[in-house]
C-alpha cells in the first residue's frame, strides 16, 4: 500500500487525502468501515477549519492502530484516539487515530468534537465555566451517585482544571455505569455538547447527530 501524507511509523492514512481515502474505502467490505472513512473525510475540514495542522488518521489494522497509540501514549485496542500538542511554531496540532476495524461513524465525530470544544474552552474559561454549570444541573437530578458526587467535586468548581481532565473523568463514569445512568439523562448531555459545538462551528457539526453518509 503507498504512502499517503505519513507522519511517522505507525501513521495510518491522512482522511485530507482524497485519493487515499477512496483507495481505501474501495478495500474495506462493511458499510460500517465505509461510513467511518467517509464521515473521516468529511470532517477533516471542520477540523482543519479550527485548526489548520490538525489531521485525521485512518487504521486499516489494529496493529498500525496500536502502533500509533504506543507513539503517542494513547489507549491500544480503543477504537478512536486524539491528542493535542503543538508545533515549533507555537501553533496548535490535534492528531486524531482511528481504527476502521472497530470504529465508528459516531467515533470520529466524537474525537473531532473534542478538538472543537477544546480550543474554544482553552481560549475561554467563562464559556467553559458555562459548560460545566449545565452539565452539572442535567447530573444532578440523575440517581446515579458517581454523577452525582462528580457533579458536586468542588475541584470542578475551581479554576485550572482543564476541559481534558473534566471530559475524560465525566466520558469514563458514562462509559462504566452504562445502563445504571437515566436515559433522559445522557440524552441531555448529548444535546448540551451538541448546541456548544454547533455554536464553536457556526451550526456546521452537530457530533450527536452526524447523519449516515451514504455518498463516495
Amino acid at each position: 500500500f503507498p504512502s499517503h501524507d505519513k507522519t511517522g511509523e505507525n501513521k495510518g492514512v491522512a482522511a485530507s487525502d482524497l485519493n487515499a481515502m477512496l483507495e481505501v474505502h474501495s478495500r474495506v467490505a462493511d458499510e460500517r468501515a465505509k461510513n467511518v472513512i467517509r464521515t473521516a473525510y468529511r470532517l477533516t475540514k471542520t477540523l482543519k477549519s479550527l485548526f489548520p495542522n490538525a489531521e485525521i488518521n485512518i487504521h486499516e489494522t489494529e496493529e498500525s492502530y496500536n502502533g500509533a497509540m504506543e507513539e503517542n501514549n494513547g489507549e491500544k485496542g480503543s477504537s478512536g484516539n486524539i491528542k493535542l500538542g503543538v508545533d515549533a511554531d507555537g501553533k496548535p496540532t490535534v492528531r486524531i487515530d482511528i481504527d476502521v476495524t472497530k470504529a465508528s461513524a459516531l467515533d470520529v465525530a466524537h474525537e473531532v468534537a473534542h478538538a472543537v470544544l477544546q480550543k474554544a474552552f482553552g481560549s475561554n474559561e467563562k464559556l467553559f465555566k458555562s459548560f460545566q454549570e449545565r452539565i452539572a444541573k442535567v447530573i444532578s437530578s440523575d440517581k446515579n451517585q458517581r454523577l452525582l458526587d462528580f457533579a458536586n467535586n468542588p475541584k470542578y468548581k475551581e479554576q485550572g482544571v482543564t476541559y481534558e481532565e473534566y471530559m475524560a473523568e465525566l466520558k469514563a463514569i458514562l462509559s462504566e455505569e452504562g445502563s445504571k445512568i437515566e436515559l433522559s439523562t445522557a440524552k441531555k448531555i448529548a444535546a448540551i455538547i451538541n448546541e456548544f459545538v454547533s455554536k464553536i462551528t457556526n451550526g456546521k457539526f452537530k457530533p450527536f447527530q452526524e447523519p449516515i453518509v451514504t455518498g463516495k
